[in-house]
């Protein structure tokens, strides 16, 4: 049976360091496996932006949250799961934003765990279109993405590698 209860993921200390992918996801794996066509993924999400950035948008598609998404400080990053039945499993995006005035700049990641698509968008703040940014998922994505906004310098880097995806945050 699913979990219905959403905890609360805190936010810990974190490194800018190179993530053995494999190793990750191979970890993750083990702890996600659930009987049945249950489908569970973590997604870690990695501040190293110059200010804290907390949550606009979550958006799900497929699937369903298990923990809250915490607002990041600088240096700070959450594991959070998700899960969703099989084939469509867990198919959902973010956003974050480090402000709330025009000059501050949105983070934007979306994951669809069974298709192995990771995609990323910054820029300015403002609405997400979250047709178009599913469009951009499912056509134009792949397992790794790295964008940097050329006006406002915000950078998001991410992968996904079996049921783990991460995406760390720039500017």
């Amino acid at each position: 049976m699913a979990d219905t209860n959403v905890t609360l993921e805190e936010a810990v200390p974190v490194e800018d360091v190179e993530i053995d992918m494999e190793a990750k996801a191979k970890e993750y794996d083990t702890q996600t496996r659930v009987a049945g066509n249950e489908y569970r993924m973590t997604t870690d999400v990695k501040n190293f932006s110059k200010r804290l950035v907390h949550v606009v948008e979550t958006h799900f598609w497929h699937g369903r949250t298990l923990t809250n998404f915490p607002n990041l400080a600088v240096n700070t990053g959450a594991a959070m799961r998700q899960a969703g039945t099989l084939p469509e499993g867990v198919k959902w995006g973010i956003t974050y934003a480090d402000g709330d005035q025009a000059s501050n700049r949105k983070f934007i990641v979306a994951v669809h765990g069974p298709t192995g698509k990771i995609y990323v968008e910054s820029g300015p703040i403002g609405p997400v279109d979250w047709n178009v940014i599913e469009v951009k998922l499912d056509r134009h994505s792949g397992n790794k993405a790295d964008i940097t906004d050329p006006i406002f310098g915000a950078r998001i880097v991410a992968e996904i590698s079996g049921t783990y995806a991460v995406a760390k945050f720039y500017n």
